[in-house]
């Protein structure tokens, strides 16, 4: 009797679930139809395009405007402009690099690279020491747990060894009480 009410039970559980997924699977189903039906269309138009030569059209479209940009740039390299252009950033390179070139001479950047060299060597050796200390804080407060893990085993073995309820009753020194 108790396994038919178990199975009586379970049967609704196992409907509502199969429900459920019948429900997932017939939206899926339709979203699919959906998307199938944009893409025949979308096919469908494309191909009504390139039957019309509208397709042709585009593309001539962007190779007339690609045409015309090369056009020009080859008309910029013929009178010369794109060498003018060439040379005045070559003339601005090289001023660049003749003012690196005589700071580099007279020790200027020298001087700069040693002086970043000792900031940077400090900030180094005072991250060195934080983090040395930090080290040790963390060495001492685990040597203290253990420590303090130690004295209550003793307590503990002092106070099974004698039965004066005096010694029974008291607790282990706490941390700070002296």
């Amino acid at each position: 009797m108790e396994e038919n009410k178990n199975v009586q039970q379970e049967t609704p559980k196992k409907e509502t679930l199969l429900d459920k997924a019948e429900n997932v699977i017939e939206n899926l189903s339709e979203k699919a139809e959906k998307v199938w039906d944009k893409v025949e269309t979308g096919a469908e138009d494309l191909m009504k395009k390139a039957k019309s030569g509208e397709l042709k059209d585009m593309a001539k479209e962007k190779f007339e405007e690609a045409k015309a940009g090369a056009e020009e740039l080859w008309n910029k390299a013929k009178s010369g402009e794109l060498k003018d252009k060439a040379k005045e950033k070559f003339e601005e390179a090289k001023t660049g690099t003749e003012e690196i070139w005589n700071k580099a001479k007279s020790g200027e950047l020298k001087d700069k690279a040693k002086e970043k060299f000792e900031d940077l060597k400090e900030d180094a050796t005072e991250l060195w020491n934080k983090a040395k200390n930090s080290e040790f804080a963390g060495k001492a407060k685990e040597k203290l747990e253990e420590l303090k893990e130690d004295a209550k085993e003793i307590w503990d073995k002092i106070a099974d060894k004698f039965d004066g309820d005096e010694i029974k009753k008291a607790t282990p020194p706490e941390e700070g009480s002296k």
